[in-house]
């Protein structure tokens, strides 16, 4: 029994240290909408996955944590859309308690399975690996909205070339080409 609860705690522990590098994420580009969007849709993708997963902890706690997926996603949502500053404060408080949850928990949990001492020298690893995440994955929200721009910016330009053709043409210019 003792194993299964060590099981239990080792897959809480890294579902936790996961949700963690997300709010962190999140918590960084809380500015960018367009990044937001990327996350927003990242979280729908892990809260999907959660729900369909065989993990060995007991439903009571992954009840807990897809509540917890939930809340973030509609943190997430209130910081994309609002353009209330009381709204995006209070958005912005609610994500900065999950992320002080969330690392209570860990600590915790790692309390619990009593290796600490050994996972010190691993935080560092993790925190580098969230920090490298968390950059790729700003530089491709970014190249994403560039290419979104310039997109627009092509369309706008065809568009508007055709109209000038129209307007000619209403008007009876038979230069109209």
């Amino acid at each position: 029994m003792e194993v299964q609860n060590d099981a239990e705690y080792k897959e809480l522990l890294f579902l936790n240290r996961r949700l963690l590098t997300h709010t962190d994420m999140v918590n960084s580009f809380k500015d960018n909408v367009k990044a937001l969007k990327c996350c927003e849709k990242l979280i729908k993708i892990e809260l999907d996955c959660l729900k369909r997963s065989k993990t060995p902890i007991s439903d009571e706690e992954l009840n807990a944590l897809i509540w917890r997926y939930v809340d973030f996603a509609d943190i997430v949502k209130r910081l994309r859309k609002t353009n209330d500053a009381r709204v995006y404060g209070k958005a912005a408080a609610d994500l900065s308690e999950l992320i002080k949850k969330t690392s209570a928990d860990i600590d915790d949990l790692e309390e619990r399975l009593a290796f600490r001492s050994e996972e010190e020298t691993d935080e560092l690893n993790v925190a580098d690996s969230a920090k490298e995440l968390a950059s790729q994955f700003g530089a491709a929200a970014k190249k994403m909205a560039e290419k979104v721009t310039d997109g627009a910016k092509k369309v706008g330009s065809v568009v508007g070339d055709q109209v000038e053709k129209l307007k000619k043409m209403l008007a009876g210019d038979e230069n109209c080409e």
